[in-house]
């Protein structure tokens, strides 16, 4: 017989944070909430900047020049 382990957690985000911890640790896959979650929100970041098509930019490797201080600060509040 296996050995079977009860586990208490004090709410149910760190119940679902250990059980995806111990799926992983088991090579399973995770399967909480939170995670399909945070996956469709990676997931979506990557869609929107593959479609920037950030390859066709070209971006200098040059330091900007610094622009020249205003001769006074009257116009702000």
């Amino acid at each position: 017989m296996k050995d079977s382990y009860n586990f208490v957690a004090p709410d149910v985000h760190t119940y679902n944070m250990w059980c995806d911890g111990l799926m992983i640790l088991l090579g399973n896959e995770m399967v909480s909430p939170e995670f399909k979650q945070e996956f469709d929100l990676w997931l979506n970041i990557e869609i929107r900047l593959r479609l920037l098509e950030l390859e066709s930019v070209d971006v200098s490797s040059e330091v900007p020049a610094v622009p020249q201080e205003p001769p006074d600060f009257d116009n702000i509040a």
